[in-house]
Parts: structure tokens; sequence; C-alpha cells
């Protein structure tokens, strides 16, 4: 598995692309453009499948682009359960505190497992943040926990 990690965006938040030789993961979303148009070549060029994209808090930064890249892949967004309402409401996810109105959908939840992760409940930074780790390669994708 290989890290690719896309950080052109307004924000400065980390977009990082998970991937073996022909299905990958997108794990929190950006929001720029550029971010945008280098993920879309990289996968392209790689000719992956993007199996999902994993969020691992509702904050704006994070969820942002998410809405771009579901369109952009077809993947299903997912979050857990205590970020889903985060994710749909700008107050929540403190979009209106910079003077922006975002709001993303989860087309579903995870607490558990998926696919390759293990999903690690750390609430903390908020009330549904989580980590995803393939223990199987020992890498651990965390959001704003550390």
């Amino acid at each position: 598995m290989k890290v690719k990690i896309f950080h052109k965006n307004e924000m400065r938040q980390n977009v990082y692309l998970y991937h073996g030789e022909k299905n990958g993961y997108i794990i929190d979303t950006g929001s720029g453009d550029t971010d945008f148009e280098q993920l879309a070549s990289y996968i392209e060029e790689k000719n992956l499948t993007i199996k999902a994209i994993l969020i691992t808090h509702g904050h704006f930064d994070h969820i942002a682009g998410a809405h771009t890249l579901k369109e952009l892949t077809g993947a299903k967004v997912y979050c857990h359960r205590l970020e889903k309402d985060m994710l749909e409401d700008p107050k929540q996810n403190l979009s209106v505190m910079a003077g922006l109105n975002i709001s993303a959908a989860a087309d579903d939840i995870l607490e558990e497992e998926y696919e390759i992760f293990t999903i690690l409940h750390v609430p903390g930074h908020s009330a549904g943040s989580v980590c995803y780790y393939d223990a199987e390669n020992g890498v651990l994708f965390s959001g704003d926990v550390l």
C-alpha cells in the first residue's frame, strides 16, 4: 500500500490517497481545485478504483471536498455516527465561523471495521473523531487527533 498526500487546498488540510495496485481510499477531503485536479490525474494515471471516502471528523476543513470527490470517484462517503449531523450542519462543522456555508452528506456510518481498516473511536477533538488503522501495513490515519 502507498500513501499519497495532497495539501494544496485553501485550508492546508491533508487529503490522503491510500492505495494498492488497483483500489484506493481517500481519507479526508480538503477543499481545493488544485488538489482535486492532481488527485484525479493521479487516480487516472494509476488506474485506481476508489472504494471509499473516509472522514476522520466533521470539521469543515476535512469535509469541504466530499461532494466533489464523490462525484469525481463514484465512491461513498463514510463517517462515525456521532459526526453525521456535524457534516450536514455549517454551525456544527464550524464553517460559519470562517464565513462559509459548508455541508456534506455521509452515505453511511462506520464504527468498528471497514474493509482493511480497524476504526478507532477517539473522541476529544470532536465527539465522533476516528482513526483508520490498517494493522497489516502498520498505517494509521488520525485526522486532527494528534
